[in-house]
Order: structure tokens, then C-alpha cells, then sequence
């Protein structure tokens, strides 16, 4: 996504769920805003003809081994000392990515694709094409953050898992994702977005691992998971862990890859090992025609490769916290559509040009923004505080029109 212009603007005197929309906020109001703006679609720069693997590197980070179905088996850390020399901390990943459709009985995962893979966003996005998993059309999305620096702390992985229901009835999945760490049986839970070192559903929209916690230094990068954004409209549901013996769940490395439904309940019995993660959004439901996006990220830091947690811990938070408000960067190489349709961040109430704070609209629902003057639509689910944000294009001086589905609201672009 490229905003080229954005001129932000109150609109006030204007009612809204049975207040008025103005611009002092000592009042109570809830404004709604309109800005000029255009967007860019994305671009197919480049097709594989047969693809196996890739690798990005950048000054701070090297993403390696991102293959064919959606997965990364290496990361690499690279950071300059005071002493001046160039290291590298490697074996952040065995596996990580990998992706599971599934209802309450039936599963399939999301198979290699050899052929219709392309790049975009000048060769910085890796796109595997769509495949129909239990009903929906699933199409994923790897993007690395090539400006990422040090000080920034925001070397990070991105994966988009866009889903589609091209059928005639609404459809309910849901969306499992899993992988392994270059931990291996020395993974430790070592910080959690509410800052104790317990994963929890519904409480935790990231997590960070560490290896050998118990001698007090580590061969392996510390990593953050940073699975949902705050006040997301979809959060994730189910977080697993399996650094304590005898949990079961999934072994995604070497199960499941085939075309026919396998039963859930024979893959919750499967072997597997310590670093093995697993998250699911569950309940996703597509009506016909909707696509959602469900939105992750892996993340790496400059300090995570000095000789002691305490040292690396602090900044992989300061990452994750960054990180998950779902700034411009997080967003980078999205069009519009992929911004307005991501349900697990606040990707378009962050990055949108029309806007509602707190109160604003309903909660929890799909809020419709029509540019009236240039006959164009575009829909983003509000957030769990009643705010929202839609990326449409809109020059200044078009009618916008905001429909909840409860109360309509029409505001300038300014």
C-alpha cells in the first residue's frame, strides 16, 4: 500500500448512533473522519516456472529456506558489536508456518505449489497461489521487512493467510498454523504480552521463546510471535506450546500433506517435540463472497544474539509492543483490500484514510464506506472499542457514506 496523499480533517455537526459528530472531544462526540488519498494495487513483478525455495537477506536479518508451501526453515541475526565485527546468530527455525484448514472433524493443510508462484511488491513478496481447503479458496502471503534496522527493532517475517468463500453458503473454519524452533528440547517460554511466561488464549497477543534459560545462555535467537494486534476483531484462540512434557497436539513436519480430509482427532495424537508451536483462530466464519485475512508475524532483534537473555529479552518486548499496534511497516506491500480485509489487527484503523475513534460505530461488525462521488465501496470490521478504519480512494471534496449496518453517516474528504 502507498498513501500519496493524506490531509486529515474533522467533520463535524453530523449524527451518528444517536449522537453528533463533532470536533470537541470534551463533548463526548465520536468524529468520524474523511481524507484524501489514493492507493496502489499490487503488482506482479515476476513467475516461477518451477519454484522449490528462496532466500531474502537484508543487512540485519537473512530469511532462508521460505519454500514452496508458506513455510521459513532458517533465520539468521546479524549484528556490529562495539568491537566493530560482523556476527551472526543462526537456527532461529526448523520449521515455522506451516498451515492447517480445518473444521471440527476434517483438516487439510496447505500443500507445496511448484508452479503459479510470483513475487510482488519489487520482488520483496512471495505469493503461492490459492487452493481450495475445506471449501475456501486459501491464498498466502510471505513479505520480509527489507528496511528494517537494528535501532528499529523490527526485522520481521509476515505471513498473510487469505481466505475466500467463492460458494453459495457461508462457511466456518478454522485457520491452524504450526511449526518447529531451532531450540529444539531447550525452548523456554521466556516473556508473554501480559509479562508472566504462561501462553494464554484470549490474553496473549504475542509470545517469546528462548533457548536454555536454565544455564543462562543461549545458542539460539530469541524469537517473537506476534499472532494478533490489539483490539483485534478476530483475535486467536487456541495458543500451544509444547515445552512441557506429555502435551499432545499436531507434529506438522512430516504429517497431514495430502489432498484428502484427514480427522482432527488423529492428528491431536500425533508425536511431538518440545519446540513445537501451534495457533488457531477458531470459528472464522466467510459469508459467500467475503474474504478475510488472517495476519502473523515472526520477529528477530539485534540484541537477541548477545551471550544473555537478559540482555535480549528487553528489546524482543519492546519489538512485540512496537509492533502489534500494526504500524505503516507492518502493513508495507499491502493494497487496500488486503489492509481493509485483515480481522486479527488493526491494520485499516491504523492505516486507513476514513476513520472513527472509540464509539464510533458499532462494535464488532462490518462497517460498509462508500465513495458516494466516485462510486466505489469498501468494507473493514470495527474493532472491540467501537472504532474503525477503511482505506478507499477518495479526493477532496467527495461524499463518503459510513454504514454499520445501524445508523448512516455522510462526511466530506478533506
Amino acid at each position: 500500500m502507498k498513501v500519496k496523499s493524506m490531509v486529515i480533517a474533522l467533520v463535524c455537526g453530523l449524527a451518528f448512533a444517536g449522537m453528533m459528530i463533532g470536533c470537541d472531544d470534551s463533548s463526548g462526540r465520536d468524529p468520524i473522519t474523511a481524507s484524501a488519498a489514493t492507493y496502489q494495487s499490487s503488482t506482479t513483478s515476476t513467475t516461477f516456472t518451477a519454484f522449490s525455495s528462496t532466500t531474502w537477506t537484508y543487512d540485519v536479518v537473512e530469511w532462508s529456506g521460505i519454500d514452496s508451501q508458506g513455510a521459513v526453515t532458517e533465520a539468521t541475526i546479524y549484528y556490529d558489536p562495539i568491537t566493530g565485527t560482523t556476527t551472526a546468530a543462526t537456527d532461529a527455525f526448523d520449521t515455522i508456518g506451516l498451515l492447517h484448514i480445518q473444521d471440527d472433524t476434517y483438516g487439510q493443510p496447505y500443500n507445496p505449489q511448484t508452479t503459479g508462484v510470483v513475487l510482488e511488491d519489487s520482488d520483496r513478496e512471495l505469493v503461492l497461489p490459492a487452493q481450495n481447503l475445506m471449501g475456501i479458496d486459501v491464498e498466502r502471503k510471505l513479505y520480509a521487512n527489507p528496511t528494517a534496522t537494528h535501532e528499529g527493532k523490527d526485522a520481521f517475517m509476515r505471513w498473510l493467510e487469505i481466505l475466500t468463500n467463492n460458494t453459495t453458503e457461508p462457511i466456518t473454519v478454522n485457520v491452524v498454523i504450526g511449526g518447529d524452533l531451532g531450540s529444539d528440547d531447550s525452548t523456554e517460554i521466556i516473556g508473554t504480552a501480559d509479562g508472566d511466561l504462561i501462553v494464554e488464549d484470549g490474553v496473549d497477543n504475542w509470545f517469546i521463546t528462548g533457548d536454555d534459560t536454565v544455564s543462562g545462555t543461549f545458542g539460539d535467537p530469541i524469537v517473537g510471535h506476534l499472532l494478533d494486534g490489539s483490539l483485534a476483531f478476530d483475535g486467536v484462540d487456541n495458543l500451544v506450546t509444547f515445552t512441557t512434557t506429555g502435551q499432545t497436539g499436531f507434529y506438522y513436519s512430516t504429517t497431514g500433506y495430502t489432498t484428502t480430509p484427514y480427522t482432527v482427532t488423529t492428528m491431536t495424537t500425533l508425536s511431538h517435540s518440545p519446540e513445537d508451536l501451534i495457533y488457531s483462530w477458531t470459528g472464522v466464519t466467510l459469508a459467500t463472497g467475503e474474504t478475510k485475512i488472517i495476519m502473523h508475524l515472526e520477529i528477530l532483534t539485534l540484541e537477541n544474539t548477545l551471550s544473555t537473555q537478559s540482555a535480549g529479552l528487553p528489546d524482543a518486548i519492546d519489538a512485540a509492543e512496537a509492533l502489534e499496534s500494526a504500524p505503516a511497516s507492518v502493513v508495507a506491500g499491502m493494497d487496500a483490500d488486503e489492509i481493509n480485509a485483515v480481522v486479527n489487527w488493526p491494520a485499516a484503523r491504523n492505516n486507513g484514510n476514513v476513520l472513527g475513534v472509540a464509539n464510533s460505530v458499532t462494535a464488532n461488525t462490518l462497517v460498509t464506506v462508500t465513495n458516494v462521488t466516485q462510486d466505489t465501496t469498501a468494507q473493514s470490521y470495527s474493532l472491540s472499542d467501537g472504532s474503525f478504519g477503511v482505506c478507499i480512494d477518495a479526493a477532496v471534496g467527495d461524499q463518503i457514506l459510513v454504514d454499520d449496518g445501524t445508523t448512516q453517516v455522510t462526511v466530506t474528504a478533506r
